[in-house]
């Protein structure tokens, strides 16, 4: 299609909300939320420098079904969440073809699994000195390996975004995190050495792993995509009872030290309050144990 013949994002926005309205129930609530959905989608496409449908690819989808919410600090979105995204997607480029604005090629991607029982699990050891090896070897470093070693750290998606070299303390092993939870963490040795050299070649004040420009909105959300990512190109894979993201890097780092100090340890670890919810993040039956 040519663009000089085509609507804009802005203009397509004045029209697609009274069509989902004929197409759905608006009893059912169900109308409301794909015109939601859309408005989200046309927001981060905008944000992104894309004028037109016709320049939207599989990646930029991809990255709106996992953009981080905004509960509690920008938390990893489950694949509910992620789901009903990409059926929100699937309803306007529905819409698209019926108005003769598409031609039918299906970019959304793979179907995302709605899977309502499932719940993150912690990355075993083997599958994280998997990730390692797979980000170590690389012709072009990309850094995604220092990515790794932060989520190693017991860092959220949130608290990546933030960390600069001057929170890192190579002598005492030691990281700051700033979060809803200050803390200070070890550093494993893996990610020690990953850091050493990480802190020689990146300025004190500026974002280890994003640009410094970003919001922090947006900045959670990039680590959140390129920690899934990770996940995808080490090829691991979510079970039909647990899934498998980039959250469950932090929560395998976090089982470890479970296994060796200790509840309370672990969730000073992760920075969560609650025992109950580490105790349930980590796998573990606690109140089993007692």
């Amino acid at each position: 299609m040519n663009s000089e013949h085509q609507l804009t994002l802005d203009e397509l926005f004045e029209v697609i909300p009274s069509v989902v309205m004929m197409r759905y129930s608006s009893e059912s609530g169900t109308a409301e939320k794909c015109i939601k959905i859309i408005r989200q989608l046309f927001g981060v496409l905008r944000h992104n420098g894309v004028e037109y449908i016709t320049d939207v690819t599989t990646d930029l989808l991809d990255d709106f079904y996992w953009m981080a919410t905004r509960k509690k600090g920008f938390k990893e979105p489950s694949s509910t969440t992620a789901a009903s995204r990409q059926w929100g997607v699937r309803s306007l480029f529905l819409i698209l073809v019926d108005m003769g604005l598409w031609d039918g090629i299906d970019i959304s991607g793979p179907t995302i699994s709605r899977e309502q029982g499932r719940t993150t699990r912690p990355m075993t050891e083997a599958e994280i000195n998997q990730i390692q090896v797979m980000t170590h070897n690389v012709l072009v470093p990309t850094g995604e390996e220092l990515l790794l070693a932060l989520a190693l750290c017991g860092a959220s998606a949130s608290e990546i975004a933030v960390v600069c070299t001057q929170d890192i303390d190579i002598d005492a092993r030691v990281i700051q995190l700033w979060g809803e939870s200050e803390r200070t963490n070890p550093i494993d040795d893996w990610s020690l050495g990953v850091m050493d050299e990480a802190v020689m070649r990146i300025p004190d004040s500026t974002p280890m792993v994003v640009r410094p420009d970003l919001p922090i909105q947006r900045a959670a959300h990039t680590v959140t995509v390129r920690l899934n990512r990770l996940i995808q190109q080490a090829g691991l894979s979510s079970s039909a009872e647990f899934e498998l993201t980039g959250v469950s890097i932090r929560l395998g780092a976090a089982r470890k030290v479970f296994e060796s100090e200790g509840l309370e340890a672990a969730a000073i670890f992760l920075g969560n309050q609650s025992l109950d919810a580490t105790a349930r993040a980590l796998r573990y039956d606690w109140w089993a144990q007692n």
